[in-house]
Order: structure tokens, then C-alpha cells, then sequence
């Protein structure tokens, strides 16, 4: 579910994680996650999901997820990105518009 929150957000902004695939010179694999479970949610549940960018480097981003039912959190999500070459598979630096992009996750 995060994930998809994200890719969201994404499309929101602008972006599409299907150009990032095929048009870009990068990939931005996740590299570790982490989960809290605090509560059950049921099929057909309202949830809230809120996102911020909690930490934004050169090569990473670290993306963490709120779940809310009726205003109290049920879960917690973090997501670990890094910026990787296509060609080398070795990290590099985010590219600036997609820094700016990430930026905006939370605003």
C-alpha cells in the first residue's frame, strides 16, 4: 500500500514511475523497510495515509507513511530509495527534479 501511495504522489507531481523505468539513465530500488503494525484494519476501512520525506541525501531518500483510521494511527511505514546508474548499478546522485520532487512528499 505504500508503494502504490507513492507512486501516487508521483503522478500527482507529475512524474511516472513507467518513464523512470524506460526513459530515465537510473532506477531508484528500495533498499530496506521497515513496518509497525499498531492496530487492525478491516475490508472496506477508511484510511488516512500520511508521507513526508524524512531524510534526503545525495544518493537516498528515506520516505516514512502514516496510517490513520478515524485520526489514530494503525501503522507506520518507512521506505529506504537509492539513486542507482542503470548502466553500473552503482549509486549516484538523485537528479535535481526528481530532489525537488521528493522535497514536495509532505508538503
Amino acid at each position: 500500500m505504500a508503494e502504490e501511495v507513492l507512486e501516487n504522489f508521483f503522478i500527482f507531481r507529475g512524474f511516472s514511475v513507467a518513464s523512470l523505468l524506460s526513459d530515465e539513465n537510473f532506477l531508484l530500488p528500495i533498499i530496506r523497510v521497515e513496518s509497525d503494525y499498531l492496530a487492525p484494519l478491516h475490508p472496506g476501512d477508511q484510511v488516512e495515509v500520511v508521507i513526508e520525506a524524512i531524510d534526503l541525501g545525495h544518493t537516498s531518500v528515506t520516505i516514512a507513511f502514516s496510517f490513520r483510521k478515524q485520526g489514530t494511527e494503525v501503522g507506520r511505514v518507512r521506505l529506504v530509495h537509492v539513486c542507482v546508474d542503470k548502466k553500473s548499478g552503482g549509486k549516484r546522485e538523485i537528479p535535481s527534479r526528481w530532489r525537488e520532487c521528493f522535497a514536495g512528499v509532505g508538503s
